[in-house]
């Protein structure tokens, strides 16, 4: 549903289909898609259930995956088309006196800066597998910037919110993912943003708490 939100913003979102049972699994459908796709838990976050495993590039192999997780995770799946590209964070955060906090902060892992058909999943994100690095970029256009400012503003009563997102050729983007309830941990991009702004950790924390109490009076 986000895909759908998001597209009607004029945010590119790859081609995808939802799989929640068995009677959804059909060969035309899958055939529609653009592959390789990425298989993957429709919930929760952090790559969870999510590792080189998921990624297909046959319609046959992606439907047996299916089958298989159906048969176990008993949970929803997004099947998506795999989209080459920079990975970036596009944070969004209300500052005092009404300014606004717009940052990008791409994903480097193990020094790699594209992604063409490697996944940023489990392995590196829980389990360690890979060194993860941030780094500042100004690589998305304006008008898929603009895109994502109106989502933001349209969600309402958020006062931080992360896009993520694979930037190719122009610097367009298209959505991964939206995270109004993203990590703020001292490793997050969302702490980055704020630190390249003169923050520090804990005056992050004062803001967003400042914010929130703001938009509720």
């Amino acid at each position: 549903f986000s895909r759908l939100y998001a597209n009607e913003f004029g945010l590119r979102v790859p081609s995808a289909i939802l799989v929640c049972s068995e009677a959804d699994i059909s060969e035309q459908s899958f055939n529609r898609l653009v592959f390789p796709v990425v298989v993957k838990p429709n919930f929760g976050g952090g790559s969870n259930g999510i590792d080189s495993r998921n990624l297909c590039y046959a319609p046959e192999e992606a439907i047996d995956l299916c089958r298989r997780l159906l048969g176990y995770q008993r949970v929803p799946l997004t099947v998506e088309s795999y989209v080459p590209g920079e990975e970036i964070q596009v944070i969004f955060a209300d500052l005092p006196q009404g300014e606004m906090l717009v940052e990008q902060i791409a994903i480097r892992v193990n020094g790699k800066a594209y992604f063409d058909h490697e996944l940023f999943d489990l392995s590196v994100k829980k389990r360690g597998q890979g060194s993860v690095s941030f780094e500042t970029v100004h690589l998305v256009c304006e008008d898929d910037l603009l895109a994502m400012r109106r989502i933001y503003d349209a969600l309402g009563k958020v006062q931080c919110m992360r896009i993520d997102c694979r930037v190719s050729g122009q610097g367009r983007a298209t959505l991964l993912e939206l995270s109004p309830d993203c990590s703020l941990s001292p490793k997050s991009g969302v702490y980055q943003a704020f630190s390249n702004r003169g923050f520090s950790y804990e005056e992050m924390f004062s803001v967003l708490i400042e914010s929130a109490l703001s938009s509720s009076r």
